[in-house]
């Protein structure tokens, strides 16, 4: 009986190896042609990866050149400016400047003119300035 048994045990482990072994040889095939398939799946995606990324560069550097021509652009706009402004400040210093001397020789020549044609002397035209510098401007015992 033990030979028996043994010899059932024998023929169940070959059995057994013959099946591993075929099941063996088939997964390697299937392994074999899973990887042919995935090659070319693997290919298309790292072609369509790089080609994304071709297009993704290019818009990114069409962008930063128009930005930078932008930012050229508004920082030639703020010097205009900057030199608008100053041109203009200057112009409104030189006119103030005429305008105060204009003022002065309008208010010398009126004087004049109000002393020529004053009807009253010299004389008297003092005495009411010097009246009238009294009256408004308090002497000083000390000067």
């Amino acid at each position: 009986v033990l030979a028996n048994v043994s010899d059932n045990v024998q023929s169940g482990f070959e059995t057994t190896q013959d099946v591993v072994s075929k099941n063996a040889k088939m997964l390697r095939k299937q392994a074999k042609k899973a990887q042919k398939q995935f090659v070319p799946l693997i290919a298309d995606a790292a072609d369509s990866v790089q080609s994304g990324l071709e297009t993704t560069q290019k818009t990114v550097s069409k962008n930063a050149k128009k930005a930078g021509k932008t930012l050229k652009s508004a920082a030639d706009n703020i010097k205009d400016t900057q030199e608008s402004v100053q041109d203009q400040l200057e112009k409104y210093s030189r006119r103030r400047k005429r305008n105060r001397f204009l003022f002065r020789v309008g208010l010398v020549g009126g004087v004049v003119v109000a002393l020529l044609y004053a009807p009253q002397t010299g004389a008297e035209v003092r005495q009411k300035l010097m009246d009238l510098w009294n009256q408004y401007v308090p002497q000083n015992p000390n000067l």
